[in-house]
């Protein structure tokens, strides 16, 4: 769980008493405010935007939507702005359906994310594609608003 800079700790109460709820009573709140500016701005990216693969992909493909493309862009800019890094690109899916044909979906739409930033001139040694099917969810699974959470794109700035 992320927060802005202008939240307080107590914005991460909802969290923590949910996951206390669960049965995790070992659970703590540790701040942590991102210092770099790549790391600022991709998350910044990431709560205007969201993270929800059902926003960048057609419903059952690999293929990117308007906004998916939209979205892309802005990760262009983004990527020519901060040359030195390199970014992985993780795609997650719910659990319905195989979990091996989830895999494959996760994984082509992570490529397809990683061969539109190449076709547009971000270096391919720059990027890594990840599909993780439903093997990562943070939610239960248990009802479409959860299932919605786990269908998401996660990017991570790698070092």
């Amino acid at each position: 769980y992320v927060g802005s800079e202008e939240m307080s700790l107590m914005h991460t109460y909802p969290a923590f008493t949910e996951i206390f709820n669960l049965g995790f009573s070992d659970v703590r709140v540790k701040s942590y405010m991102l210092e770099d500016p790549e790391a600022k701005e991709l998350n910044n990216f990431k709560r205007v935007f969201g993270v929800s693969a059902d926003a960048y992909f057609r419903a059952g493909t690999y293929n990117l939507s308007s906004a998916g493309t939209q979205f892309m862009d802005l990760i262009l800019g983004f990527m020519s702005k901060y040359p030195g890094i390199k970014l992985e690109i993780a795609v997650h899916t719910d659990n319905q359906g195989s979990a091996y044909t989830n895999q494959v979906l996760s994984q082509r739409r992570a490529e397809a994310m990683v061969s539109y930033l190449i076709i547009n001139g971000i270096e391919r040694s720059k990027l890594i594609a990840k599909g993780f099917g439903g093997t990562k969810p943070i939610a239960s699974n248990i009802l479409e608003a959860d299932r919605k959470l786990n269908r998401r794109v996660s990017f991570t700035i790698v070092k």
